[in-house]
């Protein structure tokens, strides 16, 4: 009795194990079924959410930078200056004088005031490229006057 005890619990015990050995390989066969879904939830997040998280950021900040006085452009093209802010949802824009309408300041995209000073920033460095190459253009002539006076004494005293 006891070899047939001994072979019962063998048998046993090997089932037990050709039935645990399937559960093992179907949990991970879930880890790696999961993997590449979870891999393109981050690349999701990463290339398509993140930056338009920063881009509406970026906007936020501008819109709270609009300052009275500030020339600003609309979403619908529009350019005028802002004459005071109605209250937190509307600005009182003018575009031309004595015409003033009220928009939203979500419609607001750029500030021109801004986008001037660099501009100006540009004419001055431009500005003082050309000043530079007028100098050495000016330098370079007097040089050449000079040369042409020196190769002038010069042949005088060959003669």
């Amino acid at each position: 009795m006891t070899n047939s005890t001994t072979a019962t619990t063998t048998q046993m015990i090997a089932s037990e194990e050709a039935q645990a050995s399937p559960s093992v390989v179907a949990g991970s066969g879930l880890i790696g079924s999961l993997a590449p879904m979870l891999l393109m939830v981050f690349a999701f997040y990463f290339l398509l959410m993140r930056p338009q998280q920063k881009k509406e950021m970026k906007r936020r900040e501008l819109i709270n930078s609009v300052k009275k006085d500030d020339k600003v452009v609309t979403a619908s093209g529009i350019i005028g200056k802002v004459h005071k802010f109605v209250n937190t949802k509307e600005v009182s824009l003018e575009i031309a004088d004595g015409v003033r309408i009220r928009i939203l300041p979500t419609s607001i995209i750029e500030i021109l005031g801004k986008d001037k000073e660099k501009e100006d920033g540009l004419e001055k460095l431009e500005k003082n490229d050309s000043d530079e190459s007028k100098k050495a253009t000016a330098s370079a002539k007097t040089k050449e006057k000079e040369e042409e006076l020196t190769d002038g004494l010069g042949k005088s005293k060959k003669k």
